[in-house]
């Protein structure tokens, strides 16, 4: 409700003071049924919930046969989730005005929102027989509303488009048909929404950034790029559609872009560390690891807790030969997140390394306790023992990955090359035959540990490549 005369105006402010000198003297004053709705409405925009509540209840009890006023009330009390009350307060008025096609849309809402669907599309149609003028789109509006609150999108597009059948050029219905049809994952329906809202509004930022998300999802990337720029074009500064479009890029393999882009982004906001974590990644990308070392060491001074950055710089340093501050590095991801396989791996390479075997041998442990199905940390593992001799215990973390990993021909040909070198030639022979059976090419893998018995290799190689 608009109040555009300086007297509605006037008078509006005199009611509210009289209101509440009423509600501080606690005592009672009568308003006409006009005033009071305006005062509600007054608390309702103003989100004044306390006095609203008590002006509503006030005039329901002054004005009991006031529909707009319990119809209010009954609204408020689905805001907040108090919907066994809504429906008592809807039965009553119901009882005053049988045929009012709103009271019945209500009643489907609050069924929609307690999970009673099929109640709910039954008032739902009884609103559409009771609204007076079926070319008032209002009646499938709220329905579809009410259907996408719930997130039961395909409905909600239903009558959408029913609405759309009365008012063409509806901008609201098609930003919001396209994005109940993005939510249903039809992305060429949605696209084909958001471009028809586009026609008419087409300065909006926040439907040329929807459009872009869509066209991502959609593996439109060079067309998601150019929707993220026209929001670009119309707001510089709009943060979130530089950070899609530079997600875009990277997803494009356009990292020298995507920096530029990111470099924008940090003109806006120079305290992401995610920001700084993603240009790093850019230029690792690119085999550009001293950028990336600054730009990973960037991330961690604006967060120290980026865990992920901390891993990557200790990669980094491993490469540099670093091995020292590597392990600092992985150490102090450590800290922050211990539960991540890849960190407890790492710890594994750096601390051999640096020959801090115990330390190295505990990592290898801690890696596939949390992931049992990384082969190639079991093969490291086990590596690792049989370069210390301990031959029955490579063997034996072997024959535990193979357990997790039996499909996986690696681990086959390093257990029957261990065994062979164990003198445990039959044993060797049936894991050297699953290994051929299920990728004859790694016999190399084989060869290199155990290169003797090349006239049984032969034999089988000629059996599983018939």
């Amino acid at each position: 409700m608009s109040y555009n005369s300086e007297d509605d105006n006037h008078k509006l402010e005199q009611n509210i003071k009289r209101f509440e000198e009423m509600i501080r003297e606690n005592t009672a004053y009568y308003f006409d049924v006009d005033d009071i709705e305006e005062i509600v409405e007054y608390y309702y925009t103003k989100r004044m919930t306390s006095l609203f509540s008590q002006a509503i209840l006030y005039g329901i009890k002054q004005h009991p046969n006031s529909v707009d006023l319990q119809i209010k009330y009954v609204q408020h009390l689905i805001n907040e989730n108090k919907h066994i009350e809504a429906l008592q307060m809807l039965e009553k008025v119901k009882s005053i005005d049988p045929n009012n096609y709103f009271i019945s849309t209500l009643f489907g809402i609050i069924y929609n929102f307690i999970g009673d669907f099929r109640k709910a599309e039954n008032y739902f149609q009884q609103a559409i027989k009771k609204a007076t003028n079926l070319n008032d789109d209002d009646v499938f509006y709220i329905i579809a509303r009410s259907y996408e609150q719930i997130a039961e999108y395909e409905k909600a597009v239903k009558y959408y488009l029913r609405t759309l059948e009365i008012e063409l050029d509806d901008s609201e219905v098609l930003n919001n048909i396209a994005y109940c049809y993005e939510k249903t994952q039809n992305y060429e329906k949605s696209i084909k929404y958001y471009k028809l809202f586009l026609d008419q509004e087409a300065f909006s930022t926040e439907a040329w950034y929807n459009l872009g998300i869509v066209l991502y999802k959609d593996n439109q990337l060079d067309a998601a790029i150019e929707a993220y720029d026209y929001a670009l074009t119309i707001q510089p500064d709009f943060h979130l559609a530089l950070y899609n479009k530079s997600l875009v890029l990277i997803n494009l393999g356009k990292y020298t872009r995507a920096i530029e882009s990111l470099q924008e982004y940090l003109e806006l906001d120079r305290y992401d560390s995610h920001i700084y974590y993603l240009i790093a990644e850019s230029y690792l990308k690119q085999e550009e690891f001293l950028n990336a070392k600054i730009y990973y060491e960037k991330s961690i001074d604006v967060d120290s807790n980026n865990h992920e950055a901390w891993y990557r710089l200790s990669k980094i340093l491993y490469l540099k030969q670093e091995d020292k501050n590597s392990l600092k590095a992985i150490r102090n991801a450590l800290a922050v997140k211990d539960e991540i396989a890849k960190y407890w791996h790492q710890s594994a390479v750096v601390n051999l390394a640096l020959n801090n075997n115990d330390k190295a041998k505990k990592s290898y442990q801690k890696t596939l306790k949390l992931d049992s199905h990384l082969v190639k940390v079991w093969i490291g593992y086990a590596e690792f023992e049989f370069e210390r001799k301990h031959i029955n215990k490579a063997i034996s973390i072997l024959k535990s990955g193979y357990s997790e990993n039996s499909e996986n021909p690696e681990i086959s040909y390093y257990l029957a090359a261990y065994l062979y070198l164990s003198n445990k030639k039959t044993e060797a022979l049936q894991y050297l035959e699953k290994g051929i059976k299920k990728d004859a090419n790694k016999i190399t893998i084989f060869n290199k540990i155990y290169p003797n018995n090349l006239e049984i290799i032969t034999e089988l190689l000629d059996k599983y490549r018939k």
